[in-house]
């Protein structure tokens, strides 16, 4: 039992980590986003931004969809925001344990969907993180080509 426990603790731990990293990371793109809307540099972008700083998830996502057009990842976003609730909230519960034993049905049950979440978090995280790197390479194309070319707006980069 005192395994389990433990167990559910560490699993929780892991997947709200991993959900706090996935919302950074969201941050961290809306915050580049909204620079490069308001400066056609790519150098020197923040990480975070106090429009976004205490956003929670649903509305990053929202954002997230204003800022980007991969549709997949949007909806799977989405999706995931019911997860992360259901951890922070129904998760978090059980490792309360307010009649002193857990409820091993249901944490049997929980341990493996928390798992699920962490998974899922790390790997949106890492889309997102890939999307941002598609948004910086873009706009250094953009950049790279408005400083090659010629100024009286005839022929390609020489």
């Amino acid at each position: 039992m005192e395994q389990l426990r433990q167990d559910l603790y560490l699993d929780v731990a892991k997947a709200l980590t991993g959900c706090q990293l996935l919302e950074q990371e969201l941050k961290a793109y809306l915050s580049a986003w909204r620079a490069l809307e308001h400066d056609s540099s790519a150098a020197a972008l923040p990480t975070s931004s106090p429009e976004f700083d205490e956003k929670p998830l649903g509305q990053l996502v929202i954002t997230f969809r204003k800022a980007n057009s991969n549709i997949r990842l949007i909806d799977e976003l989405w999706r995931f925001k019911d997860e992360r609730n259901f951890l922070a909230h129904r998760a978090i519960q059980e490792c309360l344990d307010l009649e002193g034993e857990l409820f091993l049905t249901s944490v049997h049950e929980t341990i493996p969907r928390i798992r699920e979440i962490e998974a899922t978090a790390r790997r949106l995280r890492s889309d997102v993180y890939n999307e941002m790197n598609t948004l910086l390479v873009s706009r250094w194309f953009e950049d790279l080509t408005k400083r090659d070319a010629p100024a009286d707006g005839a022929g390609g980069v020489t």
